[in-house]
């Protein structure tokens, strides 16, 4: 049997999680969906809405867009704070930041890339 189809024997029965073992995962913390102030939180999710933020597991989904994680890295416990990439579905390769830090302080989550910063609040 050639490696090939060694490859797709072992994709097709192994379980999705050992499939995927080893992939970068967002902390649980940080999991949910995140806006930039209460009222926009209460915005219907079928609305167009450029601000909100869904931290899941592997992705973050934003409007119009999905970027998969690539690495996830604690850099603090007091506050709580992670170094984060990402690998965009919309910009070019070439042009992706190496990771931006994301800091956690009860129900606000603040990222900054070194040169901007938004703050987000936990919708609820």
């Amino acid at each position: 049997m050639s490696i090939g189809k060694w490859t797709w024997w072992l994709l097709v029965l192994l379980p999705a999680s050992v499939a995927h073992a080893g992939r970068a995962s967002m902390p649980a913390e940080l999991r949910g969906t995140w806006d930039y102030g209460p009222d926009t939180c209460h915005i219907a999710e079928d609305v167009e809405n450029d601000t909100r933020l869904q931290i899941e597991a592997h992705a973050i989904v934003g409007y119009e867009h999905r970027d998969a994680i690539r690495s996830v890295r604690r850099i603090s416990r007091a506050p709580s704070a992670w170094r984060i990439v990402v690998v965009s579905d919309i910009a070019p390769k070439d042009i992706q930041r190496m990771g931006d830090i994301y800091v956690l302080n009860r129900d606000r989550l603040t990222i900054t890339d070194g040169e901007s910063t938004k703050t987000y609040l936990r919708c609820q």
